[in-house]
């Protein structure tokens, strides 16, 4: 009995190897209409939701990923601003960081992170507001090690680099100047 019962601990073991080591993607960047719903984005909002405080003795902190995220786009040319200037400016956007884990039995971390762009649709001249809705979306998910959770930043930047590849298909102006 003890022999089939190492057996299956070597197997489970194993088996969590695996999936700590095998992050899945998933996304939502469906171009069916053609509706190009990134054009004329130009100034961006970040916010990042999600990082639990205690996740700091980890290294994953949220005022970090807002820094990455910043100094990508600003590289990119996206004009980053704050929350009070977003909303006075009727084009700007908020990218939405977030981030959720939950601690399994054997003391890892299903974990998943997603950008979410939100843009403003004007709801008419009497009502003289808006409303916010998802406009471009990307996610991944996995299984993580507690003890380092700095992948995850990269995980992060490869968002943040399919975002600015969807930007720039839909603004080919601006791609087309971030190549001289």
């Amino acid at each position: 009995m003890s022999v089939a019962l190492n057996r299956f601990c070597t197997a489970s073991l194993l088996f969590l190897f695996l999936l700590a080591t095998a992050a899945r993607t998933s996304h939502a960047e469906d171009d069916t209409f053609g509706a190009s719903p990134l054009a004329g984005v130009a100034s961006v909002q970040i916010a990042v939701s999600g990082v639990p405080d205690e996740f700091a003795r980890y290294g994953l902190t949220a005022s970090e990923m807002r820094e990455r995220v910043t100094a990508q786009l600003s590289r990119y040319g996206l004009s980053v601003v704050d929350a009070a200037q977003a909303a006075r400016e009727p084009d700007a956007a908020r990218l939405d960081v977030r981030f959720d884990a939950n601690r399994n039995p054997y003391a890892f971390y299903h974990y998943g992170i997603s950008l979410r762009l939100l843009r403003k649709l004007p709801l008419g001249e009497a009502a003289g507001g808006f409303v916010a809705t998802e406009v471009w979306s990307a996610g991944q998910h996995g299984i993580i090690e507690p003890a380092d959770m700095k992948p995850i930043y990269g995980y992060l930047d490869t968002l943040v680099e399919r975002f600015v590849a969807a930007h720039g298909r839909d603004n080919p102006a601006k791609a087309t100047a971030m190549l001289r």
